[in-house]
């Protein structure tokens, strides 16, 4: 399902996907531990991300605060969105940059870290803007080693 959102970072109206939110049995909206709003993301353009920078600092509190991303194509180019998880309640936010979601995650990122959420880097500056390279981009989880024959050829 989508919604009309105005870009945070161009300020244009776009059609994109609205986040979910969970809703319980007799649509009450739940103080749920965030297990249902994890599952409840299946079959939909967003998914959660659990690590940011390069050496995957833990980003929230799982499963009571969590950060969302999702991709979308318009008729004018790509968007990318933000979505936010806090104890039952969601927000979303769409970018036309990608640059401009990773500004936005690093700032969430550095509020968990520097609040004692999730543990992040250790000595961090006094503002998120202040915050070295490697701690403002996506993490890139190492790829799986694969197993290889022995010299002698005997299996693994």
């Amino acid at each position: 399902m989508n919604a009309d959102y105005i870009t945070t970072d161009t300020g244009e109206a776009v059609d994109a996907p609205t986040l979910p939110s969970y809703w319980g049995p007799d649509n009450w909206q739940t103080e749920d531990d965030g297990y249902e709003w994890f599952r409840c993301l299946d079959g939909t353009p967003w998914t959660v991300v659990t690590r940011w920078g390069t050496e995957g600092h833990p980003l929230g509190n799982l499963y009571s605060m969590m950060v969302a991303t999702a991709v979308h194509e318009d008729e004018r180019g790509t968007l990318y969105g933000y979505g936010s998880y806090a104890q039952g309640r969601t927000y979303a936010l769409w970018f036309r940059c990608e640059a401009a979601l990773h500004a936005e995650i690093t700032e969430t990122a550095f509020f968990f870290w520097k609040d004692g959420q999730s543990q992040g880097p250790e000595k961090l500056p006094a503002t998120a803007g202040e915050l070295p390279a490697e701690y403002t981009v996506p993490y890139q989880a190492p790829a799986p080693v694969k197993d290889t024959p022995r010299a002698d050829g005997a299996p693994f």
